[in-house]
């Protein structure tokens, strides 16, 4: 069920979830995430990644937890997931997709 989906753009936000699919292997979206967060000034906890999927994890300057994961969908591409707090931000999860389109650019 979208709760506020951009039509067209292959972005939709989904039970606290801001999903989207980007040009990047997950080891890319891995290491463009964590850049993100640090021009977003969000403590970075955890940063994994193989082939197959990643997962950053940052803290807020509010002590709300941010994870984004990625997992590989055909060659060279990831599905991306961005959660905000226990429930989601939509908001803020639209600002740190957008700082981490700006670091993969």
């Amino acid at each position: 069920m979208a709760v506020g989906a951009a039509g067209g753009s292959g972005l939709a936000y989904m039970i606290g979830d801001l999903e989207t699919k980007v040009n990047a292997t997950p080891k890319e979206v891995a290491a463009a995430a964590g850049r993100a967060l640090e021009d977003l000034e969000i403590r970075l906890i955890l940063e994994n990644s193989s082939k197959l999927d990643a997962k950053v994890v940052g803290r807020t300057g509010t002590d709300r937890r941010v994870q984004i994961t990625a997992e590989m969908v055909g060659e060279g591409g990831s599905e991306v997931f961005i959660r905000v707090g226990i429930f989601g931000d939509e908001h803020m999860s639209r600002q740190i997709l957008d700082a981490l389109k700006k670091q993969l650019d």
